[in-house]
């Protein structure tokens, strides 16, 4: 076989024989490459009169044992015409990496608008499933181990579950934000006192949002750590909490010295960030799993490089408006206040702006940690479930499933096409005349998700250029909604 035919298998290895079914399936956990098996060792595979099947090969592995058995049953699994929370959708594959990768963006909307988006193909509401259904269904019995990877808040390090405030995670307010649904939908199998269920261990469902656990690991961290909650914490408060804000903040020299001077140099801003983002301990532990693999290949400096490129980046948009504005915010006089109890023109804004730009600044800390985890090697050492045998999962994420935030998921893409991956199916747009959609067709989407033919590239008729490129403008949309604590 050809290196371009390998490229439309879904993996390196064309399973000719049960035996090489078997070394597959233990190590991606996709039991539907049984399809590209003859009929005949399809069913032997099933059978008892085989030495090599379906019951040895899975040797005691309750996970794998039941992804077989769904196969064999044929659990339906989800076909959807439009999904309704997300604004866009993007496909990749890579054969050298072996992973297929569903990336979701969503705006972080309060209402769908799948009926106004799409008016003209006069929409039923069967016609339409929110993303929290598709993919709770796609859990359902399935038959592939899927990893899922969705921009929900982070628990903290050596706690057992959930904070009980973390419905003040901001995207769940009000609650009809599709992330909440989301949340609700998945937590169950995330944190760590109930994910032992039976129905959380036939795939792994991943936090991603790190940025507000960040403890100290340096003056800076703690500085922007104290800063970068405060602001945030004051976002769309009274004047009252914006001045005690800036009291607050300028108490010091310290802090004064440790983030004013690094705002307005560009070289010491990059450093500021790259020290807070890189230095997260969530983010420390995952870049010291990315080490060698068998291919040679070590992901660590190429994601570290990717990540300074885009905090670079983020930092030289910004710089002036920045500039213009830290400076009135590191001028404000109290004592204005304290008299006439209002704000002085333009403090509220630039507190805003400023604002604005921390949180699309720091949601960089979010996005490494998620990169880090795809391409990790889990310590299979360590049982995934209670009663699970050593080894009960694959080693690697193949079968994967990205949730967030539009900024964070535009990262990941610019990410995984710097690696090579190929684009292989694509909806929806990232622009900015389409800030808030929350609707995608699905139409030219191969569905099933995670079928053998999956990584075929989706139909030349719907083909068009997505925009890979585009970042949203921290001056004219809060992206990425951050916490109120």
């Amino acid at each position: 076989m050809s290196e371009d035919d390998y490229r439309k298998v879904k993996y390196y290895f064309k399973p000719d024989s049960l035996f090489d079914i078997c070394k597959d399936l233990l190590s991606t956990y996709d039991v539907s490459l049984i399809d590209r098996l003859p009929q005949g060792l399809i069913d032997a595979f099933n059978s008892d009169g085989v030495h090599t099947n379906a019951r040895t090969c899975s040797n005691g592995r309750k996970v794998l044992q039941k992804l077989i058995y769904n196969y064999y049953n044929k659990t339906p699994r989800p076909i959807a015409r439009f999904i309704s929370g997300p604004k866009n959708l993007t496909v990749h594959w890579h054969s050298f990496y072996n992973k297929l990768i569903y990336v979701f963006g969503e705006a972080h909307v309060e209402k769908t608008n799948c009926l106004e988006k799409f008016q003209e193909k006069k929409l039923l509401s069967d016609d339409i499933i929110p993303i929290e259904e598709y993919l709770k269904h796609l859990y359902t019995d399935p038959y592939v181990f899927i990893d899922l990877f969705a921009e929900f808040p982070a628990i903290k390090r050596g706690h057992s579950e959930y904070d009980p405030d973390i419905i003040n995670f901001k995207p769940f307010i009000p609650k009809n934000h599709t992330l909440y649904n989301l949340f609700e939908t998945f937590k169950y199998c995330v944190n760590p006192k109930t994910r032992h269920s039976e129905v959380c261990q036939v795939g792994r469902m991943h936090f991603f949002d790190v940025r507000t656990y960040n403890p100290s690991v340096s003056e800076y961290t703690t500085t922007m750590s104290r800063l970068f909650v405060d602001f945030n914490r004051g976002s769309g408060g009274t004047d009252q909490y914006i001045n005690d804000t800036l009291v607050g903040w300028k108490k010091t020299l310290v802090y004064i010295q440790s983030f004013f001077i690094p705002t307005i140099n560009l070289d010491k801003a990059n450093e500021f960030f790259n020290v807070y983002i890189l230095n997260n301990q969530y983010n420390v532990h995952e870049l010291n799993t990315l080490v060698n693999t068998e291919q040679g290949d070590n992901l660590r400096p190429i994601l570290q490089e990717f990540i300074r490129e885009e905090i670079r980046k983020s930092i030289i948009s910004a710089s002036e408006v920045v500039k213009e504005n830290i400076i009135a915010l590191a001028k404000y006089d109290r004592n204005i206040f304290l008299t006439t109890k209002s704000l002085p023109i333009g403090v509220r804004q630039s507190f805003e702006i400023f604002q604005k730009f921390l949180t699309t600044v720091v949601a960089i800390t979010a996005d490494v940690y998620m990169l880090s985890r795809i391409f990790k090697k889990f310590n299979l050492a360590k049982a995934g479930f209670q009663g699970a045998i050593e080894g009960d999962q694959p080693d690697e994420a193949h079968n994967i499933i990205i949730y967030g935030g539009d900024q964070h998921s535009q990262r990941c893409r610019r990410f995984l096409i710097s690696l090579g991956f190929e684009e292989v199916g694509k909806t929806g747009q990232a622009e900015k005349d389409r800030d808030n959609d929350s609707c995608i067709d699905m139409k030219h989407i191969r569905q099933p998700f995670f079928t053998v033919d999956s990584p075929e590239p989706n139909p030349h008729e719907h083909d068009y250029q997505f925009n890979y490129n585009h970042t949203y403008d921290f001056r004219q949309e809060s992206w990425d909604p951050m916490i109120i604590v």
